[in-house]
């Protein structure tokens, strides 16, 4: 999904990985100076390299604790 051009029409979304708060993407404007309207931190445009590398590292940190 990373680094592709998304269809016309199709909505674009600011996600924040901490509590799964979703708002629509407003061009011109990076997801990462928007703030989560629930808990304040900073967001990531779905889809993109900081967020799957996020993805990826939650998967392993849950992986290690499964192990223990």
């Amino acid at each position: 999904m990373y680094n592709q051009r998304r269809k016309s029409g199709e909505e674009e979304y600011c996600i924040c990985v901490h509590c799964d708060t979703k708002i629509p993407h407003i061009r011109g404007i990076p997801c990462r100076e928007n703030k989560c309207p629930n808990c304040g931190r900073t967001m990531f445009k779905e889809g993109s390299y900081h967020h799957m590398l996020f993805l990826e590292k939650k998967d392993k940190t849950k992986d290690r604790k499964k192990d223990l």
